[in-house]
Protein backbone atom coordinates (compact mmCIF):
# COMPACT_ATOMS: atom_id res chain seq x y z
CA UNK A 1 0.00 0.00 0.00
CA UNK A 2 1.40 2.88 -1.03
CA UNK A 3 1.79 6.39 0.66
CA UNK A 4 -1.06 7.93 -1.45
CA UNK A 5 -3.24 5.06 -0.37
CA UNK A 6 -2.61 5.51 3.39
CA UNK A 7 -3.77 9.05 2.70
CA UNK A 8 -7.05 8.22 1.54
CA UNK A 9 -7.43 6.02 3.77
CA UNK A 10 -6.78 8.17 6.40
CA UNK A 11 -8.79 10.99 5.04
CA UNK A 12 -11.77 8.81 4.40
CA UNK A 13 -11.54 7.21 8.55
CA UNK A 14 -11.17 11.10 9.39
CA UNK A 15 -14.62 12.21 7.49
CA UNK A 16 -16.92 8.74 9.10
CA UNK A 17 -15.29 10.34 12.58
CA UNK A 18 -15.95 13.49 11.68
CA UNK A 19 -19.73 12.82 11.26
CA UNK A 20 -20.04 10.48 13.90
CA UNK A 21 -18.49 13.64 16.25
CA UNK A 22 -21.41 15.55 14.49
CA UNK A 23 -23.84 13.43 15.31
CA UNK A 24 -22.76 12.64 19.00
CA UNK A 25 -23.02 16.32 18.89
CA UNK A 26 -26.25 17.18 18.07
CA UNK A 27 -27.37 14.03 20.78
CA UNK A 28 -25.63 15.75 23.58
CA UNK A 29 -27.28 19.71 22.69
CA UNK A 30 -31.12 17.70 21.91
CA UNK A 31 -30.29 15.63 25.73
CA UNK A 32 -28.93 19.30 27.16
CA UNK A 33 -31.62 20.64 26.13
CA UNK A 34 -34.40 18.81 28.13
CA UNK A 35 -34.55 15.93 25.12
CA UNK A 36 -34.10 13.07 27.99
CA UNK A 37 -37.99 12.05 27.74
CA UNK A 38 -39.01 10.57 30.59
CA UNK A 39 -36.24 9.40 32.17
CA UNK A 40 -35.07 10.35 35.76
CA UNK A 41 -32.21 13.03 36.29
CA UNK A 42 -29.49 10.50 37.25
CA UNK A 43 -30.24 8.33 33.89
CA UNK A 44 -30.60 11.42 31.62
CA UNK A 45 -26.65 12.23 33.70
CA UNK A 46 -25.34 9.08 33.09
CA UNK A 47 -26.15 8.97 29.31
CA UNK A 48 -24.94 12.31 28.78
CA UNK A 49 -21.29 11.26 30.55
CA UNK A 50 -21.53 8.68 28.31
CA UNK A 51 -22.07 10.41 25.00
CA UNK A 52 -19.30 13.10 26.29
CA UNK A 53 -16.96 10.16 26.63
CA UNK A 54 -17.74 8.77 22.92
CA UNK A 55 -17.28 12.41 21.74
CA UNK A 56 -13.95 12.97 23.79
CA UNK A 57 -12.90 9.49 22.66
CA UNK A 58 -13.75 10.38 19.07
CA UNK A 59 -12.31 14.30 19.37
CA UNK A 60 -8.66 12.40 20.37
CA UNK A 61 -8.73 9.72 17.36
CA UNK A 62 -9.43 13.00 15.18
CA UNK A 63 -6.34 14.41 17.14
CA UNK A 64 -3.85 11.57 16.13
CA UNK A 65 -5.21 11.36 12.54
CA UNK A 66 -5.06 14.89 11.45
CA UNK A 67 -1.31 14.43 12.84
CA UNK A 68 -0.54 11.59 10.65
CA UNK A 69 -2.21 12.85 7.61
CA UNK A 70 0.03 16.43 7.99
CA UNK A 71 3.21 14.46 8.37
CA UNK A 72 2.47 12.38 5.01
CA UNK A 73 1.10 15.77 3.20
CA UNK A 74 4.38 17.12 4.70
CA UNK A 75 6.36 13.69 3.28
CA UNK A 76 5.59 14.51 0.01
CA UNK A 77 6.71 17.45 -0.57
Amino acid sequence: MGADDVLAKLQTEERSLSRQRTRLQDRIDFIRSGGGGSASASQVEEQLRALLDKERALSERRTALHSQIAELKSRAF
